[in-house]
């Protein structure tokens, strides 16, 4: 898999308990021999019979769980756009009508956040976002069944 002075990176594979399934996430990173830093290129993620990958961990949770799930009929999601709301919480445990993209996007944060905790060593605060990066991914589920 190696290309012109740059190789793959497998990340830690995220193995995530919803309700009676599991969901599979692991990134992929690309090294350059100039710039030690990886650079995300892609996140895997598998559900039941589907897997999927992508460039964004959005981007693979809306694809595993749908698109458009949580829209107003009617209505067509601008890619890439999002009418900013006063005051959205940032609790993820908090129960709130969010749509799909919202929850994604927070899942997304939450699983950066998880692995910059786990790239500096903070096993408890990385166990802490993987327990709320859970708790958004059940309400995807949720929102999408």
């Amino acid at each position: 898999m190696d290309q012109r002075g740059s190789s793959v990176l497998r990340g830690n594979l995220l193995i995530i308990p919803i309700n009676d399934s599991l969901l599979y996430v692991e990134p992929l990173y690309l090294q350059s021999e100039q710039s030690k830093m990886p650079e995300l290129r892609r996140v895997i993620v598998a559900s039941g019979d589907k897997i999927v990958m992508e460039p964004t961990l959005d981007q693979a949770l809306q694809r595993i769980f749908g698109e458009g799930v949580g829209q107003v009929p009617g209505t067509t999601p601008t890619p890439g756009t999002q009418e900013p709301t006063a005051e959205q919480p940032t609790d993820p445990v908090t129960p709130t009508a969010q749509s799909i993209k919202e929850l994604a996007e927070e899942a997304n944060r939450l699983y950066n956040e998880a692995q910059n905790r786990l790239r500096s060593g903070d096993w408890a605060g990385y166990g802490q976002s993987l327990d709320q990066l859970q708790n958004v991914i059940n309400r995807l589920q949720e929102q999408a069944e």
